[in-house]
Protein backbone atom coordinates (compact mmCIF):
# COMPACT_ATOMS: atom_id res chain seq x y z
CA UNK A 1 0.00 0.00 0.00
CA UNK A 2 1.28 3.13 -1.11
CA UNK A 3 -0.27 6.54 0.51
CA UNK A 4 0.93 10.28 -0.07
CA UNK A 5 -0.49 13.48 1.62
CA UNK A 6 -0.90 17.04 0.13
CA UNK A 7 -1.20 19.88 1.89
CA UNK A 8 -0.87 23.86 1.45
CA UNK A 9 0.67 24.43 4.39
CA UNK A 10 0.80 23.87 8.09
CA UNK A 11 -3.12 23.88 8.84
CA UNK A 12 -5.36 21.14 8.04
CA UNK A 13 -7.41 23.03 5.30
CA UNK A 14 -7.14 21.89 1.77
CA UNK A 15 -5.35 18.97 1.94
CA UNK A 16 -6.01 15.75 0.12
CA UNK A 17 -4.57 12.07 0.35
CA UNK A 18 -3.43 9.71 -2.47
CA UNK A 19 -3.83 6.08 -1.57
CA UNK A 20 -2.57 3.33 -4.23
CA UNK A 21 -1.70 -0.69 -4.15
CA UNK A 22 1.76 -1.84 -5.32
CA UNK A 23 1.67 -5.66 -6.00
CA UNK A 24 4.77 -8.07 -6.03
CA UNK A 25 4.63 -11.31 -6.25
CA UNK A 26 8.05 -14.01 -6.76
CA UNK A 27 8.31 -17.45 -7.73
CA UNK A 28 11.68 -18.77 -6.34
CA UNK A 29 12.29 -21.95 -8.79
CA UNK A 30 14.29 -25.16 -7.31
CA UNK A 31 18.14 -24.15 -7.25
CA UNK A 32 20.18 -26.47 -8.89
CA UNK A 33 24.07 -26.77 -7.78
CA UNK A 34 27.06 -29.10 -8.88
CA UNK A 35 30.26 -29.66 -6.66
CA UNK A 36 33.35 -30.10 -8.55
CA UNK A 37 36.53 -31.12 -7.08
CA UNK A 38 39.77 -29.37 -8.01
CA UNK A 39 43.33 -30.87 -7.85
CA UNK A 40 44.31 -27.46 -6.06
CA UNK A 41 44.86 -27.67 -1.94
CA UNK A 42 43.77 -23.49 -1.68
CA UNK A 43 40.61 -24.02 -3.67
CA UNK A 44 39.87 -27.94 -3.28
CA UNK A 45 35.88 -27.17 -4.60
CA UNK A 46 34.37 -24.91 -6.39
CA UNK A 47 30.27 -24.70 -6.24
CA UNK A 48 28.01 -23.54 -9.68
CA UNK A 49 24.46 -22.52 -8.57
CA UNK A 50 21.47 -21.76 -10.74
CA UNK A 51 18.58 -20.18 -9.72
CA UNK A 52 15.64 -19.39 -11.95
CA UNK A 53 13.14 -16.85 -10.77
CA UNK A 54 9.86 -15.42 -11.58
CA UNK A 55 8.51 -12.05 -10.59
CA UNK A 56 4.94 -10.23 -11.05
CA UNK A 57 4.67 -6.49 -10.29
CA UNK A 58 1.66 -4.78 -10.76
CA UNK A 59 0.81 -0.90 -9.98
CA UNK A 60 -2.24 0.21 -10.85
CA UNK A 61 -2.76 4.12 -12.69
CA UNK A 62 -4.32 6.73 -10.34
CA UNK A 63 -7.93 7.56 -11.23
CA UNK A 64 -8.82 10.70 -12.87
CA UNK A 65 -9.84 12.59 -10.16
CA UNK A 66 -5.87 12.56 -8.42
CA UNK A 67 -4.45 12.90 -11.60
CA UNK A 68 -6.34 16.30 -12.11
CA UNK A 69 -4.86 17.48 -8.48
CA UNK A 70 -1.23 16.71 -8.80
CA UNK A 71 1.30 18.67 -10.40
CA UNK A 72 4.77 16.31 -10.60
CA UNK A 73 7.46 17.61 -9.16
CA UNK A 74 9.47 14.73 -8.63
CA UNK A 75 9.63 10.49 -8.87
CA UNK A 76 7.45 10.52 -5.52
CA UNK A 77 4.50 12.39 -7.42
CA UNK A 78 4.30 10.01 -10.73
CA UNK A 79 3.13 6.82 -10.38
CA UNK A 80 4.04 4.76 -13.29
CA UNK A 81 1.56 1.84 -13.54
CA UNK A 82 2.72 -0.76 -14.82
CA UNK A 83 1.73 -4.71 -14.87
CA UNK A 84 5.46 -6.54 -15.17
CA UNK A 85 6.45 -9.88 -15.49
CA UNK A 86 10.43 -10.66 -14.82
CA UNK A 87 11.84 -14.49 -15.71
CA UNK A 88 15.56 -14.33 -14.69
CA UNK A 89 18.44 -16.83 -14.24
CA UNK A 90 20.95 -15.98 -11.46
CA UNK A 91 24.42 -17.88 -11.75
CA UNK A 92 26.94 -18.09 -8.76
CA UNK A 93 30.32 -19.76 -8.31
CA UNK A 94 31.65 -20.42 -4.97
CA UNK A 95 35.06 -20.85 -3.79
CA UNK A 96 35.84 -23.37 -1.02
CA UNK A 97 38.76 -21.35 0.24
CA UNK A 98 42.23 -23.29 2.27
CA UNK A 99 43.67 -20.90 5.14
CA UNK A 100 46.91 -23.25 5.15
CA UNK A 101 46.52 -23.97 8.42
CA UNK A 102 43.56 -26.71 8.03
CA UNK A 103 40.48 -24.45 8.03
CA UNK A 104 38.02 -23.39 5.12
CA UNK A 105 36.10 -20.68 4.51
CA UNK A 106 33.01 -20.37 1.77
CA UNK A 107 32.71 -17.07 -0.42
CA UNK A 108 31.17 -16.01 -3.59
CA UNK A 109 33.67 -15.79 -6.27
CA UNK A 110 30.71 -14.50 -9.26
CA UNK A 111 27.23 -13.70 -9.77
CA UNK A 112 25.79 -13.56 -13.22
CA UNK A 113 22.05 -12.24 -13.18
CA UNK A 114 20.54 -12.51 -16.54
CA UNK A 115 16.92 -11.22 -17.11
CA UNK A 116 14.36 -9.78 -19.06
CA UNK A 117 10.95 -7.92 -18.15
CA UNK A 118 7.55 -7.61 -20.07
CA UNK A 119 4.92 -4.89 -19.37
CA UNK A 120 1.51 -5.94 -19.95
CA UNK A 121 0.39 -2.58 -20.14
CA UNK A 122 2.62 -1.73 -22.38
CA UNK A 123 2.32 -4.78 -25.18
CA UNK A 124 -1.79 -4.00 -24.89
CA UNK A 125 -1.60 0.11 -25.51
CA UNK A 126 1.09 -1.32 -29.16
CA UNK A 127 -2.11 -3.24 -30.21
CA UNK A 128 -4.32 0.42 -29.40
CA UNK A 129 -1.77 2.93 -31.44
CA UNK A 130 -1.26 0.58 -34.65
CA UNK A 131 2.12 -0.23 -33.66
CA UNK A 132 3.18 -3.64 -33.95
CA UNK A 133 3.33 -5.31 -30.64
CA UNK A 134 6.30 -6.22 -28.85
CA UNK A 135 6.82 -10.22 -28.06
CA UNK A 136 7.42 -11.28 -25.33
CA UNK A 137 11.39 -12.17 -26.10
CA UNK A 138 11.88 -9.31 -28.39
CA UNK A 139 12.12 -11.69 -31.66
CA UNK A 140 9.47 -12.79 -33.97
CA UNK A 141 9.12 -15.40 -35.81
Amino acid sequence: MRETLYSKGENKAGFFSREGLDLVSTLKGPTFEKVFETNNKIIPKVKHLLEPRLTFSYIPDLDRNDKEKIKSFDFIDRINPHSLINYSLTQRIFLKESDGKGDFKTREAVRFILSQSYDLLEGRETRNTGKPPRTFLGYTF
